[in-house]
């Protein structure tokens, strides 16, 4: 079993349409280590939000963004496994990180689409 947080957005539904909160579930910054504020585990974000992690210094500190595909120096793109709140359709969600950061989401498809070249 692996450490994994959250990515709360706004979009549409590819499957029922509605438009409204997805949450995406990231391996990116995710441990079962953790600081004086708790595990790096089960946290929500915004997109635009700071995820908690190791601080630069630390030697761990490059593992936040091993679960996603090299995007830029600093950055990663990870396919994850997402769902629909209001119709709970099990969705993908394509969402790009820099520097500890979920910039922006990519692409929103059906589970049953996964993007080729993304580790599920």
């Amino acid at each position: 079993m692996s450490a994994y947080n959250w990515i709360d957005f706004e979009s549409r539904c590819p499957v029922c349409r509605a438009a409204g909160r997805i949450e995406a579930q990231t391996h990116v910054a995710a441990s079962y280590d953790g600081d004086d504020t708790g595990r790096f585990h089960d946290r929500h974000y915004a997109l635009g939000e700071p995820m908690a992690w190791f601080p630069a210094a630390d030697p761990r500190y490059p593992q936040w963004r091993m679960a996603g595909e090299p995007s830029g120096s600093d950055g990663t793109v990870e396919a994850c496994y997402a769902s629909c709140a209001a119709s709970h359709h099990r969705l993908c969600a394509v969402v790009e990180f820099v520097s500890l950061v979920a910039l922006r989401v990519v692409d929103v498809t059906p589970e049953s689409a996964w993007p080729q070249g993304f580790a599920r």
